[in-house]
């Protein structure tokens, strides 16, 4: 062995420290952590002005999904049914990640109307994909950091919608890439790669608004390495 270098039958090769083995993210990766409460104010800002169907929203992350839950303006096509307005439940789980964008499965959706006795919601959502095509038009359109991927069963979800909120006298994150995500209680972690990161960027927000973490060898590299969804670079 010479130079940390091991040679093995004429090749040599580089010897990887505990770290690097443990780390398959590098030392320049961080945690993003999102918080429910505040994801949904800066949500609530940037869909609700501009869809006039929609007339609430949230993110709701569970452990190892997210729920996106809100209200709709009853569809002109339910009027003679005097359906109301449309609540939704929309359950979404991690299917792959592209440069900044995050595919999304649909996994369920459930729709309901709280304050009516006979709930012909529930009955015209099994028979038609109408109230589908309302909640997904209005989650997806105007300045939406989410899109469309394939009607009725996949969105998107741009990162970059998170990272514009930074004003840029104060983001100095270089290059960012999305390495993976997880979704928790109350919150949303983000693992990025950056090429510069300011380590007390938070203060200039508040712990309530987004947190910056250096990846944890111990914490988040053996679970990363479990739950790394498929990603295209």
């Amino acid at each position: 062995m010479e130079n940390g270098v091991e040679e093995r039958k004429g090749i040599k090769l580089p010897r990887l420290t505990l770290g690097e083995i443990l780390n398959p993210l590098g030392s320049e990766s961080y945690k993003v952590i999102t918080h429910q409460k505040r994801l949904n104010s800066m949500l609530e800002k940037r869909i609700l002005p501009y869809t006039e169907d929609l007339r609430e929203i949230k993110v709701v992350p569970m452990d190892g999904t997210v729920q996106l839950r809100g209200v709709i303006k009853e569809p002109d096509a339910l009027k003679k049914f005097k359906a109301g307005d449309i609540y939704f439940i929309l359950t979404l789980a991690k299917e792959e990640i592209t440069g900044n964008e995050v595919f999304l499965t649909i996994r369920q959706l459930k729709v309901f109307n709280p304050k009516k006795k006979l709930d012909i919601v529930k009955i015209i959502n099994s028979y038609s994909n109408v109230i589908q095509k309302k909640i997904l038009d209005g989650l997806t359109g105007g300045k939406s950091p989410f899109a469309m991927v394939e009607p009725y069963r996949s969105i998107k979800f741009n990162l970059n919608y998170i990272l514009e909120q930074i004003p840029t006298e104060v983001s100095l994150l270089g290059k960012v890439k999305i390495l993976n995500l997880a979704f928790e209680s109350t919150r949303i972690i983000w693992y990025i790669h950056s090429s510069l990161m300011i380590k007390n960027v938070i203060n200039y927000f508040g712990p309530d608004y987004i947190e910056f973490e250096k990846v944890d060898l111990n914490l988040d590299a053996l679970k990363l390495l479990t739950d790394l969804p498929f990603i295209n670079s």
